[in-house]
């Protein structure tokens, strides 16, 4: 953050990798509302979200190096296929040159690239047994002929160990560790993802519910979501919990439209005692923030502010 404080916006132009429209400080930053010139800085997107579209009109006048927007297990396989010149699945988007050569001047350098892609793809797709999409073969069979004494199930077996651990680790932490913020027509909502159901998280930290309210209070959210992801195989589970102080009415139709869209129903665990907050368990187990996010931001979106 130090180094982003210290962007000098007219001199930095940006490629948005993994999102499609900047939040937070970038956006702060750039202010691309008030001055829509600005997009003009942005080059390309790589990106496997919802396409919020919101820099779409001025690419398709005048191409980016790259608008490739699409539904993938992992961001990372959309980033190999730019290297591997692939095009993209929108017709205005130019494909990279040159990529392979690049690759093949220096071998050790890239096989530490194709280690790092590799990496996300594996712990993206659960090691390639959940949310796997046809890019995600075609990218990994490619990074893996510069891997060939790499043990896939090993390397990945090593990640989810590092990824999954919380050793040390602070509430705090854990909420910041996995964290997106997004605006809506009534306020900020927060997302954070760990790996631990909330039942869990209330018996292993004492000040559960306090820390949770510093942290909404801290950013000025008026929703704040905690995502859960626990378990692997057949006890691989999804939940989380909603909290809000105002907006009771989010919950409400979260518990409706969460229910007929991913099967979410209230974890009797979970949130035990805590004001506002809705604590759940979801039957679809292939809803991540992806899904999750979108359907709040169109409950906010869809309510009068209260102020």
């Amino acid at each position: 953050m130090d180094d982003i404080s210290a962007i000098d916006v007219d001199k930095t132009r940006l490629f948005l990798v993994d999102h499609n429209r900047p939040r937070g400080t970038i956006a702060t930053f750039y202010d691309f509302d008030r001055h829509p010139e600005q997009k003009a800085l942005v080059e390309g997107i790589i990106d496997h979200h919802v396409d919020e579209e919101y820099f779409k009109s001025q690419f398709e006048e005048n191409p980016p190096k790259r608008y490739d927007i699409r539904t993938t297990g992992s961001c990372a396989s959309l980033v190999t296929q730019y290297m591997m010149g692939l095009p993209s699945e929108q017709s205005f988007s130019p494909n990279a040159k040159g990529g392979l050569d690049l690759l093949n001047e220096n071998i050790p350098e890239t096989k530490g690239v194709a280690r790092l892609l590799m990496s996300a793809i594996l712990i993206d797709t659960s090691n390639f047994t959940n949310k796997v999409s046809p890019p995600d073969g075609v990218a990994s069979h490619f990074l893996a002929q510069y891997l060939p004494e790499l043990v896939l199930e090993n390397y990945y077996r090593a990640m989810k160990s590092a990824k999954d651990s919380i050793g040390g680790m602070s509430l705090h932490d854990l909420l910041r560790r996995d964290y997106k913020e997004f605006d809506t027509k009534i306020g900020k909502l927060g997302m954070s993802t760990i790996t631990r159901p909330i039942s869990f998280l209330q018996s292993q930290f004492e000040n559960f519910e306090k820390t949770v309210k510093q942290y909404r209070e801290e950013r000025s959210l008026e929703v704040f979501v905690v995502l859960t992801v626990s378990g692997e195989g057949a006890e691989f589970r999804r939940g989380g919990m909603m909290v809000t102080d105002k907006y009771a009415s989010v919950i409400e139709a979260f518990k409706v439209q969460g229910g007929e869209k991913y099967g979410i129903k209230r974890d009797k665990e979970g949130g035990r005692g805590m004001y506002n907050c809705f604590a759940f368990e979801m039957r679809d187990l292939s809803a991540s923030r992806k899904q999750i996010a979108p359907l709040v931001m169109g409950i906010m979106d869809s309510i009068e502010r209260e102020d």
